[in-house]
């Protein structure tokens, strides 16, 4: 027995016969000697962003067999967003050999490491132009002064496209001269021009440097998953539906809170400089790059379907008719924990769309006007007083408060039927967001834009337009459609379950959210347009 153990133990640990594959443009061979003088000769370098008044460069490293290839980015979740339409100027050759070599040089200087692994880790980041992840060196007079390397990170709280900045370095000859302020504030313009909305980093003990930078303590987040890079929008809605309705026809399992937050990194630790996982002492910032998106048009044709879709899955949905009422709102995604300020712009949008001589101040900034009454720390509202006065003076929207005990079913519909738009705060399921109870820790919002129930006799699946008057008496009776900012697809529950989540909203995750306590349970917000 024991020899056979002996014998497995060999097998398992016999070394490979054929070399790892790579999909990345640069080839990897002879990397994996540490002696090795020159770095991948295909390397090049296209300048990203620059301050002439300085003489600064700022390079993005890629792999490429000629010059041709230094295109606009063409690869990564959020390459497609670079804005950069002017012609890109290419370094080549033994000057960007000389810049990597220099990069890895200061890099060893302040972690000390093997060579060749900072080699690999740096050059398996070229691949596409301006596609994370990847390196950038800034340079002056043709030399490599500095180096900070971006990958893309996955935060499921934070509702946004985020990238980490790593290995930033300044030689230390040039240190304590406003250098690496500058190159942060480079890497941040590259990060918004490639669509990135937050910049994430880690540290040990240059904290107070980077809260000087505008960046401010976070909880730690995960590399991107790659999976995900290759999915647009639309195809990331199609998988948010698929999975929706194997939870709705109980065919798969819901994530438990136990697996999916009681120890955050664990099944992906995030990677730190020197050492394979993320250590304790490490304190993660974040720096917001966006305060939003430009709204999206989605037809009613589309939203109906998509309701069409909904009610088929539901018992004995495909056996008879319905009536609806659908209102045509704009659709944003949030950036970060801003849920409510995203629907506020939603209704705002809406309201113009609908009234365009209706112009009004709507262009000033919402966050700004948040921070400034410090009723937010990142965007989070958790009082509809603060919301609704917000929306009043920074959008002119008219707006008031209504107690949900004093509303029946056929309210909404009427609500609906006068172009009126319902605020509505609810604790959200992680992927799904349909209404659940939660106490408040899954705080979110939506916008109730239409409603649908059943008609007596017909047996055949069928939407038709309906008025107020035919609406149900029994909140179990009518489904509310609510628009949100964390999915372009609608949310459709009864509203005895809207309700119920919404009247449990009691508190919140205070170790994140510096605010007040909660006043959202049992209130929903009436908007009826603009000043």
């Amino acid at each position: 027995c024991k020899l056979r153990q002996q014998s497995r133990v060999h097998l398992l640990r016999r070394p490979r016969l054929r070399p790892r594959s790579h999909s990345l443009t640069l080839s990897m061979a002879g990397l994996e000697n540490p002696h090795r003088a020159d770095l991948a000769p295909s390397l090049r370098a296209v300048v990203a962003q620059e301050d002439t008044a300085r003489g600064l460069e700022l390079c993005c490293i890629f792999a490429g067999p000629d010059a041709d290839g230094a295109a606009p980015a063409t690869g990564g979740r959020a390459a497609s967003s670079s804005s950069s339409s002017s012609p890109l100027r290419v370094h080549s050759g033994a000057a960007v050999q000389g810049w990597m070599r220099a990069a890895v040089d200061m890099l060893r200087g302040h972690w000390p490491r093997n060579e060749s692994l900072y080699e690999r880790q740096l050059v398996k980041a070229a691949g596409l132009v301006r596609a994370l992840p990847c390196s950038y060196v800034i340079t002056r007079d043709g030399e490599c002064i500095g180096h900070i390397r971006m990958d893309e990170t996955f935060d499921a709280g934070a509702m946004g496209c985020g990238c980490a900045s790593t290995f930033v370095i300044v030689a230390r000859h040039l240190q304590r001269q406003g250098l690496g302020r500058f190159l942060m504030s480079l890497a941040e313009q590259e990060a918004a021009a490639l669509g990135y909305h937050y910049m994430y980093l880690w540290t040990k003990d240059a904290v107070p440097f980077y809260e000087r930078c505008g960046y401010a303590v976070c909880q730690r987040v995960n590399l991107y998953r790659p999976v995900l890079r290759a999915l647009d929008e639309r195809k990331i809605s199609a998988l948010e539906a698929m999975l929706a309705q194997k939870l709705r026809r109980g065919s798969l399992e819901e994530p438990t809170e136990t697996a999916a937050g009681s120890e955050p990194g664990a099944a992906s630790p995030a990677p730190t400089v020197g050492t394979a996982a993320a250590v304790a002492d490490e304190v993660w910032l974040r720096k917001r790059l966006r305060e939003e998106v430009a709204a999206e048009a989605i037809s009613p044709s589309a939203r109906l379907e998509e309701v069409r879709s909904a009610l088929a899955d539901l018992p004995d949905g495909e056996c008879c008719a319905w009536s609806y009422r659908l209102l045509d709102v704009p659709w944003q995604r949030q950036v970060g924990p801003s849920c409510g300020l995203a629907a506020v712009r939603m209704i705002r949008d809406a309201f113009l769309q609908w009234r365009p001589e209706q112009e009004t101040r709507h262009h000033a900034s919402l966050l700004a006007a948040a921070l400034e009454r410090g009723i937010t720390s990142d965007g989070e509202i958790y009082d509809l007083d603060d919301l609704l006065s917000l929306a009043r003076d920074i959008c002119g929207l008219q707006g008031s408060i209504l107690d949900t005990n004093d509303l029946v079913a056929a309210d909404f519909v009427t609500l609906l039927s006068q172009g009126h738009l319902l605020f509505l705060p609810y604790d959200a399921d992680a992927s799904t967001k349909l209404p659940v109870l939660r106490q408040g820790a899954h705080a979110h919002c939506g916008i109730v834009v239409g409603a649908c129930w059943r008609q007596v006799g017909s047996q055949v699946l069928d939407l038709r337009e309906a008025w107020p008057e035919e609406a149900p008496a029994s909140r179990e009776d009518l489904l509310l459609f609510v628009q949100h900012s964390g999915s372009q697809r609608l949310a459709i529950a009864p509203l005895s379950a809207w309700l119920a989540s919404n009247a449990q909203l009691e508190s919140f995750n205070k170790s994140v959210f510096k605010v007040k306590d909660l006043n959202l349970s049992g209130k929903v917000v009436r908007f009826k347009g603009i000043v």
